[in-house]
This record gives C-alpha cells, structure tokens and sequence, in this order.
C-alpha cells in the first residue's frame, strides 16, 4: 500500500477538505480472517450508530488505486480485481471497476450518492451506474451459504426502500435459473421498494426475448407487472425453460415448430420468487409460424377415430390465437383457420393443471374422408360418421363438406373426446364467411339508398320552399327582376345544396357499409378479442407507480 495526503492541516480548520491518493496492491486477501460469520441484522444496526461523525469531511475525498490478484470471502472467490475511483464522504466516482467472481467476469462505472448519510441510516442511497459484462453466471450471486439456514419463505428478495439506483445492462451472455440470454441488454431502476426494467432484451432458444415490467415490493405481497415478448422461439424449448409456458400451454411440449407471442402478465410471487398461479392474470396471443403437434392425447384419438391423419398429427402454420388467463383458468378465444385443409372454428379453456373444456367445429372436405374408406371400419371416419347421423336424423349423402363438432374434456394424459356430426356443406367456412359479408353490405345499401332518397326528398322540399319565399320578397319590389334573381337563386342554392348532398351521401355510403363489414366479422370473433388488443396494447404499469412513489 502506498499514497499521499494533501493538505492534512486543513484538520485543523472548519472546513476540514482533505485530499489523497492511494494505491492498494494485494496477491491474496482472505476476508474470512476478518470476520467469522456475517453480521446480523442488529449487529449492523448498532454498528452504524456508532460509526465516526464525518460530516465535517464532507468535501474531502481520496483517489484510489486498487489491485487484488485474490479475495476469499465467505464461498465466493474473486480474482483480478481493478478499480480506479475518487471516494468522497459522501460521494463517490467509480472510473472502472472490474473483477472475476466465480467464475464470472464483471466491469462497471458510474457515480453514488449520499454513500455516508445511507450508511447511518439518515439517506436515500442514490446512483447512476453502467453494469458491463463478458459472462455472467447471476445464480452465484443468489445462492444461499451452506451454514446459514434460511426459511423457504425468506427467498424472497426485499428491496430496500433507501435506494435509488438506475443501472444500464450490457452483458455478453446471462445465465438466470436454467436460462442462458445472450446479448442481454437494458434498463433497471430501483426505487421507493420497486424495480423497474425497461427495455431488456436478449436471445436466447433460438429466438429473441423483449421484456419490460416492474417487481414491487412495497407490500406485504410482492407482485410483478409485465409485458413479454418472445420472438421466433422454439415450442419444445420454450416449455422445457419457462414455467409459466408449462402451466398455461402444456400442449406446447407436444408441438414441434417455431412461435411469436405478446402478453401481459400480472400477479403475485410465491416462494422461491415464482409467480403465484392462482393470482395469475394474462392477456395476448400466440403466434405459431410454423408447427406439427405430435403425440398429443386428445387429437391422437380423434384422429384415430375420424381416420384422419391430419387431425392426429396436426399441422399448423401462420395462426394467431388471442388467450386470457383469470382466476387460475386459460380462456383461448374463439378462431377460425383453415388447418391442413380442414376449416377449423375453435375455442374453449382449461384449468391451469386441472381439466380441458374445448370445442372445435370442423368442416371436413368430403374426399378427404372418403379416400380412408376402404381402410376404415365401419366405427371409423366416414362410417362411423355416418351412422351417428342416422341416430340424429342427418343425412350425409350430400354436400361437398361435412361438418363435425369435436369436444375435448379430461386431462390431456387421459382426455375425454366427443365426435357429433352437425350434417353437410356446400361451402367452406371462409366463402360462408364472405358471402354473409356481402348480403349485409347488400342490405346496408338498399337501406342506406332508401334514407338517401327520403332525404333528398325533403330537402327538395326544403329548396322548393326556400325559393317561394324568395319570391314572395322580390315581388313586393318588382315583378321582373324578382323572376330574374329567382332563377338565379333557384339555380345556385340547387346546386349547392346537391352538390353537398351527392357528397355527404357518396361518404355516409361508403362509411356505413365499411362498418356493416366491419361488424359482421367483429360478431364472427367477438369484441373481447378487441378488448385483450387494447390491453397489450395501451398496458403500462409505470406511470401509476413512478407518480405515486
């Protein structure tokens, strides 16, 4: 160790502003011969309050030089350890600062305040800081010593309400839990007991994540709020890595392909910093680019029973499904997609771990069912289709499609499936859907032109009775020249007056029958599906927080 100190007569003043350098060089420093076990709550408590009064230094401050090749402490060890900092009372500069602990390489700068009033307990500890890193295994930081017993409830991280720190991300490769994010990068913001993180990102499963959200422990309840984005990841993966994808869709283990997915998602943390199920609320949808389900129980069995492989291994491509999660129930909400050359209008919930309550209406192409009847039995596809319709009274014989509504309940392990035949088509789901699009744009144009014709029937009245009153005025002056400004006025109001109405009318037209089309599909989906748009759209849980701090 070696340094300098400026101005040690300024001890002597008020203003006691004394100035230094040191620099600190060390081989091996074992802090476990300083200390043999971690302080205690209380021991920290009376330490600060006997720790020297330094306000008097206020405006001093030492430039530090330090290089450790070793430090062991406590079952951490670090290595080559480097800082350059100006360490004021209460201030204090971090230049560069980087180490390796575990394993682990870390580097940041940036600046704190009111350091000396935290540790009395008298101030908000604040800062600014730009964490850096290579690699970064973060489970070190959060593993618990061996011979301190800590309750499973006390995993829960507090924060602490005396500080406030923003800190800009930028690590090579994170590992968190069972998850390797490469590139991770983004904002963190501790303050009044809450984090807020905006603008993270990462790869990671092939794929990118977005995240944005707060943790909030301000009360006796920690809670979360988030919104997430996954981008191009993998089915398989995605389950195995997140727990929440394996509670709210299990069927994604069974599904080979790549997904998009949106969601906000807000609850509570339970023990070991895990979300709380049954205080789980979720709105967003789920993208699948690309996918064939494979192995799943409830469609395996209706295929096996239809005789259709493209119901047991079901393949789908470009889907978006739109989902809710409230009060520990999945609602996936009602779609229609042509899948596999199958039309397919679906919907229905599920418990998180408990039973399945889902409907699809299939529209099945006739030939398609057809070709498998050499090779089916009688219990099987077409037969078996057929002779549950002579029990309700349905005639398959005609159609180009036959309709089939499948209803799956049970367990996905142990599913209970329903096959009902609905009777025959001669269109597919999306011409049906066009067709009543064009009847209604039909009926809003005769009712419109109908108004239309009422309308410039009273407003020719309207003119007729404007123009007569016009000649009433002008006669009392003269007859001639009223005849004369008559005409003119007849001509120009008449003009005027169509000329609007041609326009309001070519508008009102085109309007209307815009949201007649508009309102058929919204009654085929359903305006919830609206509802959860504007909620993933317009979410955003900082405002209330930041203002209320």
């Amino acid at each position: 160790m070696s340094g300098e100190v400026l101005h040690p007569m300024a001890y002597f003043s008020d203003n006691k502003n004394i100035s230094g350098k040191v620099k600190v060089v060390s081989s091996l420093m074992d802090m476990n011969e300083w200390t043999n076990s971690a302080p205690t709550a209380s021991q920290k408590e009376a330490g600060s309050a006997f720790m020297p009064d330094l306000s008097a230094y206020s405006y001093s401050h030492i430039d530090a030089d330090v290089d450790f090749k070793e430090i062991l402490y406590g079952n951490h060890k670090v290595k080559n350890l480097k800082g350059l900092a100006t360490l004021g009372i209460e201030n204090v500069d971090v230049k560069s600062f980087s180490m390796n602990m575990d394993g682990s390489d870390l580097a940041f700068n940036g600046k704190l305040a009111n350091v000396y009033s935290w540790m009395t307990g008298q101030g908000v500890l604040n800062g600014d800081l730009n964490v850096q890193a290579g690699k970064l295994d973060a489970n070190a930081f959060m593993s618990k010593s061996s011979d301190v017993p800590v309750q499973e409830e006390e995993v829960l991280f507090k924060v602490p309400a005396d500080v406030n720190l923003q800190m800009n991300a930028d690590i090579e490769q994170l590992k968190y839990t069972n998850m390797t994010l490469d590139r991770f990068s983004g904002k963190v913001l501790v303050q009044n007991q809450v984090i807020y993180m905006t603008g993270l990102q990462a790869g990671t499963l092939g794929g990118k994540i977005g995240f944005d959200g707060l943790y909030d422990t301000s009360t006796d309840s920690p809670a979360f709020n988030v919104k997430l984005n996954l981008d191009k990841m993998e089915f398989n993966k995605a389950f195995n890595q997140f727990i929440t994808m394996k509670a709210l869709a299990p069927v994604a283990q069974y599904i080979n392909g790549v997904f998009n997915t949106t969601l906000v998602m807000e609850g509570k943390l339970g023990k070991g910093m895990l979300p709380d199920l049954s205080t789980l609320t979720v709105s967003g949808f789920i993208e699948t680019l690309n996918g064939i389900i494979k192995g799943f129980a409830p469609l395996a069995a209706a295929g096996d029973k239809l005789g259709l492989k493209e119901v047991s291994q079901m393949e789908i491509k470009d889907t978006r499904n739109w989902f809710e999660v409230k009060n520990g129930v999945v609602e996936i909400k009602e779609f229609t997609k042509n899948i596999s050359g199958i039309d397919v209008k679906g919907l229905g919930k599920h418990k998180l771990g408990g039973d399945m309550d889902y409907q699809f209406d299939l529209r099945i192409p006739r030939k398609m069912l057809s070709k498998n009847v050499v090779t089916g039995t009688a219990m099987k596809g077409l037969g078996l289709l057929e002779k549950e319709a002579s029990k309700l009274g349905l005639n398959l014989a005609q159609g180009e499609f036959i309709d089939v509504r499948l209803t799956i309940g049970g367990r996905i392990k142990d599913p209970k499936i329903g096959i009902k035949p609905l009777g025959t088509s001669g269109k597919s789901m999306e011409q049906e859907l066009k067709d009543e699009v064009k009847i209604k744009a039909a009926q809003a144009r005769d009712s419109i032109t109908k108004v239309v014709q009422q309308k410039k029937e009273e407003l020719k009245d309207t003119l007729r009775s404007r123009a007569e009153q016009e000649v009433d005025k002008v006669k009392q002056k003269a007859e001639e020249k009223a005849n004369e400004v008559l005409n003119e006025a007849k001509d120009k109001v008449k003009k005027e007056v169509e000329n609007k109405l041609d326009t309001l009318v070519g508008k009102t037209v085109s309007d209307t029958l815009k949201k007649k089309a508009e309102e058929v599909i919204k009654n085929k989906t359903g305006k919830d599906i609206d509802d959860l748009k504007n909620k993933v759209k317009d979410w955003n849980p900082f405002k209330k927080k930041k203002g209320g701090g």
